[in-house]
């Protein structure tokens, strides 16, 4: 607490003025509005580096590439086995393209529309719960932390997944809100909406999972605080009912109850360029390499885990550590960014703490900003920019 009043003293220095409560509102509206402006940055970037607007139209509104497909699919269709083809759709979790199927009932508009509409509705859930963790962490919510946060989180390294329709936007909404319940949980128990949160994720993605042998963990640390034990448990059971919902579906349409765990690790196995190898580059600090840009995004998020759980969020610190590290259990050296933006608790509490020496917090953002645009081209060129 002595530390995170000191940070504060440090912004009021810079002459911020503090927020009331009641102003969280505008600052949602604002966070928003940065994201808006990003969203029309990486338009005009693309349009300047030789994309015509058509492209891009068709890359983010339409929606028809990459693992866009396989929801939109899953939207239409359900779930399904194609022996022909290594990827199958089990590989996707069920309530992103649940969500688009919803809107699309709902308005009667395209499956493609309504996917974008989707991500964008979660996308503005994900700024509110992240203005609301901020007030948590940050007892006085200044404009300038919030517009700092927001801003990072825009041009994050991996940003073109919160702006096309893939499930990042809608598992940070839920996974902001659980690290604000975490935050707050000794001083109101709110087990409910954690259990729910749990639950959210484990059916967005298969990291969501990873709540379960943190849930696990914490209640053994915690077994003597009431409060916290509760959350724990909370976290334990969400899981658990999304393995079963999963389950569940994976019988009501393709009759293999356990085809996501038997598929994911069963067929494809360890990659070539996989686990240690991975480990031994990320010890060995690969300044120069070729990766370099790769292990920096990471090892950045690494320090915001090691700030998570020194702060006292010891189990989104471990959630965000697990999530980060993941690529590297799977061989998948091209996902490891993409990973780090789930993970993006762990990076704003760094961006949060950096922003004491703005000369670092400046070169940071140069950096990220850079990486940002480099893999919308990336995205451009039907690239894969994991």
């Amino acid at each position: 607490m002595v530390e995170r009043r000191n940070i504060i003293e440090r912004w009021t220095k810079f002459g911020t003025q503090p927020f009331e409560t009641h102003s969280q509102l505008m600052l949602w509206l604002w966070s928003v509005f940065i994201y808006l402006i990003g969203q029309w940055l990486l338009y005009w970037f693309a349009k300047v580096s030789g994309y015509p607007a058509e492209t891009l139209t068709k890359l983010i509104a339409q929606v028809k590439y990459l693992d866009v497909n396989w929801y939109l699919d899953i939207a239409q269709k359900g779930y399904w086995i194609d022996p022909t083809r290594l990827a199958q759709s089990v590989a996707f979790f069920p309530l992103f393209p649940l969500l688009i199927r919803g809107m699309h009932e709902l308005t009667s508009m395209s499956f493609g529309l309504s996917a974008l509409v989707v991500q964008k509705l979660s996308a503005t859930a994900m700024f509110a719960a992240l203005v609301w963790w901020i007030r948590g962490f940050a007892p006085l919510p200044h404009f300038s932390v919030v517009t700092l946060c927001t801003v990072f989180l825009t041009f994050h390294p991996a940003a073109i997944f919160l702006y096309v329709p893939y499930t990042e936007a809608l598992f940070l909404s839920m996974g902001f809100l659980l690290a604000g319940l975490l935050e707050r949980a000794p001083r109101q128990s709110t087990p409910w909406i954690a259990c729910l949160c749990a639950l959210g994720m484990g059916l967005t993605r298969p990291s969501g999972l990873f709540l379960l042998p943190c849930g696990a963990i914490m209640l053994v640390l915690d077994w003597k605080q009431p409060a916290q034990r509760n959350i724990a448990l909370s976290l334990i059971a969400g899981v658990l009912v999304a393995i079963i919902i999963l389950t569940v579906t994976l019988q009501y349409y393709i009759g293999e109850p356990f085809a996501f765990y038997v598929r994911r690790f069963g067929v494809e196995g360890w990659k070539e360029d996989s686990s240690l190898v991975n480990i031994l580059r990320l010890i060995q600090l690969p300044i120069g390499g070729r990766h370099m840009g790769r292990y920096l995004v990471i090892y950045a998020h690494l320090a915001g885990c090691f700030l998570l759980w020194r702060s006292g969020q010891k189990t989104i610190g471990l959630f965000c550590s697990l999530l980060i590290l993941l690529p590297i259990y799977q061989g998948k050296l091209g996902d490891m960014v993409r990973f780090c933006l789930s993970a993006s608790p762990a990076w704003i509490l760094f961006v949060f703490h950096t922003a004491r020496w703005p000369w670092a917090i400046g070169v940071l953002g140069i950096l990220s900003g850079i990486y940002a645009f480099h893999l919308l081209i990336l995205w451009l060129q039907k690239g894969w920019v994991g």
